[in-house]
């Protein structure tokens, strides 16, 4: 499959080639004529001249440094702001019209003068004239304008350098260096009352939000968790009081039971009959497929009974009356009498009261922690606010308390940077000068550029007339095309007048190198001038 690929690719570049080699004489106009109009339109690009000046600003920190010595720990501010800021103010436009109006530009800002051209010519010079550093640290900066008009390019330099200020720099920061003081006091009263109102938000969120901020320190999980173990503490100690209540209830009810019931001949006798009556309720009979009772309740036996029953039942009843009326049991007397079931019976009306206490607890504590888990889904918002409350807190604190730090060491750097302002200058190293020799354009490259242009457009054209009017170049072709037996070839012999000069490759070639010894013809005739 692969090899199949391969050779497919081959024959379809072979195929193309063909058919650009047959259309050679299509590519040559084609890059002929592109190269000429792209070489006439070079020609006539125009030159571009640039003019430029120096300017340094002389810093008086270097003077100061040099008198009271630089080899020493000494840091002074920085009083040139101004005058980078004056440097770069010169391309506003207020300054780039003061600029035009000193040089043969001029006639477009005179009364009666067309707004857009104005606006145009504006636009231009500031687009062409820059201010920048010789280097990052340096205090030099170069002023340059590019235009086509050599004398126009000087005069502008000229007009931006005659724009900056000869005398000192001083005086436009003059304003700003004597509010400085009093924008420090500003701002440390400021900081002052934002921290004071991120302490009153802060506080008002700790106490909105108690359940969840915890001032002890551990988060919401942890007051939820202590809540949990608490209980089950609490929870176990219930179980052990509820154990030794038990085992009080237990020890009294051992106490009572040793005590002589006087119901007690009169139980055994009623459960003697009551089992006797069950015994006879349970004999039955078969008859007629049904199992019947041999005693039933309408039996002379079982009434007689349940009649004896019934009289000991009474006699239990009234043998026990008195005990329930009056508590009048000389056997309970004697029971309440004993100094131990006395005791035991404090000790479990103390456990009693032990166990009222704890499920209260308990039942608090379950009622806290039902709150707590109630307000879990607005946890997060909750915690993100405080944090960011706390953030915002420290940062305030941080920061006034490094303003406050530094108030004095500032007031002292403004204090030398208004005197020393003062002496901030301008100082041209290089005035501007008439430019004699374009910068640009590079014609060269350009006409470089265009020939490979040329090039690339004939073979565009070579390989377009290939594809909208193929041909058939093997015979192998032929027959996967149209599928029928290709017998032979025939060539053809075109004998018309100059056929031969327009299919020779010679003469191809000599119009190729023409087209080179153009480019190098015209190329040296710009180098040249």
């Amino acid at each position: 499959m692969q090899e199949f690929g391969v050779r497919d690719i081959y024959n379809l570049v072979f195929v193309h080639a063909r058919g650009m080699w047959r259309h050679r004489w299509h590519m040559m106009l084609v890059a002929w004529f592109v190269c000429i109009s792209g070489w006439i339109a070079v020609s006539f690009m125009k030159d571009q001249y640039l003019a430029t000046a120096r300017v340094a600003i002389e810093d008086p920190n270097i003077d100061v440094a040099s008198v009271l010595g630089a080899g020493g720990n000494l840091a002074f501010p920085d009083v040139t702001r101004e005058a980078r800021r004056v440097l770069q103010g010169l391309l506003s436009r207020e300054n780039i019209v003061k600029a035009l109006r000193q040089t043969d530009l001029g006639r477009y800002f005179e009364d009666g003068a067309n707004e857009m051209e104005m606006e145009r010519v504006i636009s231009e010079t500031r687009s062409q004239v820059s201010v920048r550093a010789a280097d990052e640290q340096s205090s030099i900066f170069v002023i340059s304008h590019r235009h086509n008009v050599p004398r126009i390019t000087f005069q502008v330099v000229s007009a931006l350098v005659s724009l900056l200020p000869q005398e000192s720099v001083g005086g436009s920061e003059g304003g700003k260096i004597q509010t400085t003081k009093e924008f420090i006091h500003e701002r440390v009263n400021q900081l002052k009352d934002k921290v004071i109102e991120a302490q009153t938000r802060l506080r008002d969120f700790e106490k909105e939000h108690y359940l969840i901020i915890s001032q002890e320190g551990g988060g919401y999980y942890a007051r939820v968790k202590a809540l949990i173990e608490k209980i089950e503490s609490e929870t176990a100690k219930g179980r052990e009081l509820e154990a030794r209540r038990l085992e009080l209830q237990k020890q009294m009810r051992d106490m009572e039971s040793r005590l002589e019931s006087p119901t007690r001949d009169l139980d055994r006798r009623i459960q003697e009959l009551n089992q006797k009556l069950i015994e006879l309720q349970a004999k039955t009979y078969a008859k007629g497929g049904q199992v019947l009772p041999l005693y039933p309740d309408t039996h002379s036996d079982v009434i007689a009974l349940r009649g004896a029953i019934a009289s000991l039942e009474q006699q239990k009843l009234d043998r026990s009356k008195p005990t329930r009326d009056g508590g009048d049991d000389p056997n309970l007397w004697q029971l309440e009498a004993d100094p131990v079931y006395r005791k035991l019976k404090s000790s479990l009306g103390q456990v009693d009261v032990e166990l009222g206490s704890l499920h209260a607890r308990i039942s608090e504590l379950q009622a806290k922690l039902a709150e707590l888990k109630s307000l879990e889904e607005g946890l997060p918002t909750a915690e993100n606010e405080y944090l960011r409350l706390k953030q915002n807190l420290e940062f305030l604190k941080a920061q006034m308390m490094e303003l406050l730090n530094r108030k004095g060491q500032t007031e002292f750097r403004v204090d030398i940077e208004e005197s020393m302002t003062k002496y901030v200058r301008f100082a041209v190293l290089e005035p501007p000068s008439l430019p004699f020799h374009p910068i640009g354009p590079n014609r060269p490259l350009f006409l470089s550029v265009v020939l490979v242009g040329g090039i690339l457009a004939g073979l565009a054209m070579a390989l377009f007339l290939s594809v909208v009017r193929p041909v058939f170049d093997t015979t192998a072709t032929m027959k996967n095309v149209l599928g029928l037996p290709v017998l032979g070839t025939v060539s053809m012999f075109d004998d018309r007048p100059g056929m031969g000069l327009v299919e020779s490759r010679v003469f191809f070639l000599l119009s190729l190198a023409g087209l080179f010894g153009a480019y190098l013809g015209i190329l040296m005739f710009f180098r040249l001038i």
